[in-house]
């Protein structure tokens, strides 16, 4: 089943002097289930490409289209439900709260939710679980390894279930046994079903992946 398809798909940055092109004319399928690696040098467009497929920015020209839905149709209001009840989201810096503990900043996406408190509650217990991370529930970011640190990102990106998990380079803060970690956990999220999206310096990282899309001043350059 496809899950994301872009058409012609472009990103313009202008100021009142510079016109920047960051993408220009992306034309890709992603399957649902698939694991996709998207490479290339720094400025190449990829945290771009990254926005575009999260919904936190709208192409200057193309369409994307989710699930077969135009997202480019679609107001700031529609983007941002679509993107709630479909997406999660694991960034190299962690952004954990540090004012909260562990279980509330796995607990925070939540809040959006229609569901009860209880329900919530067991929600994150569950992946808590899962990421083997429990013990740590009561600690604040500030008290973890990075490595821990990023295993809490990575159960608070799927605490609401989503179809997509996009992945700005994971493993950038972590040493490579973190790193390895990290990635297994990633495939083994990957074994249920889930689609995955990383951007990644890394042929290692990018060996997890189905496929590896290479991009190159803002154009797909190479597909393997």
């Amino acid at each position: 089943m496809e899950l994301i398809r872009t058409v012609n798909l472009s990103k313009v940055y202008r100021t009142e002097d510079i016109e920047t092109i960051a993408l220009s004319g992306i034309n890709l399928t992603i399957k649902e289930g698939e694991f996709v690696a998207i490479m290339g040098p720094s400025g190449c467009g990829k945290t771009t490409f990254l926005n575009l497929i999260g919904m936190l920015d709208k192409p200057s020209k193309g369409k994307y289209f989710f699930l077969s839905e135009d997202v480019c149709k679609f107001n700031e209001k529609s983007r941002s439900l679509l993107r709630k009840e479909n997406l999660g989201f694991i960034f190299q810096d962690y952004n954990l709260i540090r004012e909260l503990n562990v279980f509330d900043n796995v607990w925070l996406p939540l809040q959006y939710v229609k569901m009860n408190g209880a329900s919530k509650r067991d929600r994150v217990r569950k992946v808590l679980h899962q990421l083997e991370i429990s013990s740590r529930s009561s600690h604040f970011p500030n008290q973890l390894s990075g490595g821990q640190q990023q295993r809490v990102a990575i159960a608070r990106a799927l605490v609401c279930g989503p179809r997509l998990i996009i992945a700005d380079e994971p493993t950038g803060n972590l040493d490579s046994v973190n790193s390895t970690l990290v990635m297994e956990i990633i495939e083994e999220i990957h074994k249920t079903g889930k689609t995955i999206i990383i951007v990644t310096h890394s042929d290692t990282i990018a060996g997890y992946a189905d496929r590896i899309i290479s991009l190159k001043d803002g154009s797909v350059v190479n597909q393997t």
